[in-house]
């Protein structure tokens, strides 16, 4: 008797049992499982208190799927930081090693490669398939939590919307929602239906309950396209801020001369500075985007005629491709298409990985840049009626809408002070923006060290924004005391300036 026809049978029997799967359906599950491993990552994060240092290493588990050519798709969440990777599968529980080769924090997913060339001989890769529809069934497989074997649940399409995406903080875009368990350790597996994957699981909902979200193949096949060149470009950008509904405004109508449209949403402002304000103004009556008709809520009707936001055409296109948008501007209609882009710098709303933050160590006062990952330091505990820490707050979330980007390159903030003579007396500028030095206006790190290491008489001046206080040192005494304090604290560097914009 062939022992692995009856270990086949074995398992399959005891799937529709213990799940109440179709035949069918496990005979699929039984197929994927080679395809399906667990990730296991080593991790290292920067601390933002002390930025000269990392954290303790942590050790977080996930999921992948192969593709082909010892590929593997997962979440950016479960490799981000990762210095060290092993993956395994049910089928072949050698761990072996693993490497990233493209990460994108934007849409939370990343191509890793096993370095074992036979690794997965004999596995099928698994094939993308198309948007779910709405109340279907999906399979989710994975590695989660409280065991070590592959876990199978399966679960209905309750939505498909635009959510925003955790792993980066600002990003959003369409997402999956299902009632199929999505837990920690499932985050990179593939989601099924109809024998191919419709999507990644990657994120649940805190407080509820059988509630999980999942990055559809839309948002796969994007990534796998942008990257075929060797380089994943990123999202391109309208940047724009718009209102709906305002064609049921008969004022506003008439405010911007367009008394005989019927549908359209109206361009207010623009959130940052790209090349869309080149071809569109803000008052404009954006009626139609790819010849798809825009109704008064955002919405248009897409190819197999569900409701999507208009801006999904944006989110399926790539660096250069062209988009089209028709509209009224002062009453006269107009027509205009144009090149699309990412942002040409690094947004600050954005989580960060893989990149430390830039420091400088002076008299043993600490400078770091203002970036989310600061920010999520100080929300633990920090004193919010702190004027200082009301304006970076303001800094961070209007950096784009109140055009701060076009002053700042960097916003500089005064961390914290490691306690020195020269310091003794320097008390309440934690957190507070440093607005000149010596001088010189600081709107990047570049330039507070260039200001602080030429100083122009007897005294280096530091001075913040608002009414927080200069903070006057001695030349002479700064110079004596810079290697002192490295020395006491245990900092090999008083300084980390890579990356500076």
């Amino acid at each position: 008797m062939n022992l692995k026809i009856v270990f086949g049978s074995l398992i399959c029997s005891l799937l529709i049992f213990l799940t109440g799967f179709p035949l069918s359906a496990q005979e699929e599950i039984l197929r994927i499982k080679p395809s399906v491993v667990k990730i296991y990552t080593v991790l290292q994060q920067p601390d933002f208190h002390s930025p000269w240092k990392m954290k303790v290493e942590q050790k977080v588990g996930g999921t992948g799927f192969y593709i082909g050519n010892n590929h593997i798709i997962t979440n950016a969440h479960v490799v981000s930081d990762g210095h060290y990777i092993l993956v395994h599968s049910d089928d072949n529980p050698k761990k072996v090693k693993a490497k990233v080769v493209h990460l994108a924090h934007d849409c939370d997913l990343a191509l890793i490669k096993v370095e074992e060339k036979d690794y997965f001989k004999g596995a099928s890769p698994l094939q993308l398939g198309d948007l779910p529809e709405l109340n279907t069934e999906v399979i989710t497989v994975g590695y989660p939590i409280g065991g070590s074997r592959l876990s199978i649940t399966r679960g209905v399409v309750s939505r498909i919307e635009n959510n925003t995406f955790y792993h980066s903080g600002w990003d959003a875009h369409l997402t999956i929602q299902t009632d199929a368990a999505i837990n920690p350790g499932n985050s990179g597996g593939p989601v099924i239906q109809h024998n191919k994957v419709v999507g990644v699981a990657f994120q649940n909902l805190p407080g509820a309950e059988n509630l999980g979200y999942v990055i559809p193949t839309t948002v796969v096949k994007r990534f796998l396209t942008d990257i075929e060149d060797g380089k994943y470009d990123g999202y391109v950008e309208l940047g724009i801020v718009w209102l709906p509904d305002i064609l049921r405004n008969q004022g506003l109508k008439k405010w911007i001369d367009a008394s005989n449209s019927q549908n359209g949403i109206l361009l207010m402002d623009f959130l940052y500075n790209v090349d869309t304000h080149q071809y569109l103004m803000p008052h404009d009556l954006i009626t139609h985007i790819d010849g798809h008709p825009i109704a008064n809520d955002g919405s248009i009707k897409y190819k197999n005629g569900s409701n999507m936001r208009f801006d999904e055409i944006i989110e399926r296109k790539l660096s250069g491709n062209q988009v089209k948008f028709d509209g009224i501007r002062k009453g006269k209609k107009f027509s205009q298409s144009f090149s699309l882009f990412p942002p040409r710098f690094s947004l600050k709303q954005r989580n960060t990985y893989q990149q430390r933050p830039r420091y400088f160590i002076f008299a043993g006062l600490v400078f770091i840049s203002l970036t989310k990952g600061y920010l999520n330091t100080l929300k633990r505990g920090y004193n919010l009626w702190d004027p200082n820490y009301a304006r970076i707050l303001y800094y961070f979330d209007h950096f784009y809408s109140d055009q701060l980007h076009q002053r700042f390159k960097d916003v500089v903030v005064m961390s914290r002070r490691l306690p020195h003579n020269i310091n003794t007396y320097i008390t309440g500028r934690e957190n507070a923006v440093v607005a000149k030095a010596n001088g010189q206006e600081i709107n990047s790190f570049s330039k507070l060290v260039e200001a602080l290491e030429k100083p122009k008489g007897s005294f280096h001046v530091i001075e913040f924004e608002g009414r927080t206080p200069p903070i006057i040192l001695d030349v002479e005494k700064v110079k004596q005391s810079n290697q002192t304090i490295l020395k006491r604290y245990g900092i090999a560097k008083d300084r980390y300036l890579e990356g500076d914009l």
